[in-house]
């Protein structure tokens, strides 16, 4: 993974970063009609490990119906070095209604 950061603040400049992304995913299905996911990366800057991200994806899905489903989606990120004045510790909940075909 290759990214370029650049800060809304002028005065610390923008900068580039190779990083590993690694990631561990599992799928349970208890009943038929819920699946729960979740998918955890880990992505260190490649020569600097102190400079780390951890990002956790969990999704709950019901099905409703033969075509849809509700979802539950919770993101959580963990990056050891934010850019500027970002906070170390992010995340969000939200939820839906998914089609499949």
């Amino acid at each position: 993974m290759y990214e370029r950061e650049k800060e809304v603040s002028s005065t610390v400049p923008a900068h580039t970063i190779a990083r590993s992304s690694s990631y561990l995913s599992f799928t349970l299905t208890p009943v038929e009609t819920t699946d729960i996911t979740s998918t955890t990366f880990f992505q260190p800057a490649i020569g600097n490990f102190n400079d780390y991200r951890i990002l956790n994806q969990l999704k709950v899905g019901v099905k409703a119906t033969k075509h849809f489903s509700l979802s539950l989606k919770w993101n959580y990120l963990f990056d050891k070095l934010p850019a500027g004045d970002a906070p170390q510790t992010t995340y969000s909940l939200s939820t839906g209604i998914d089609y499949e075909f």
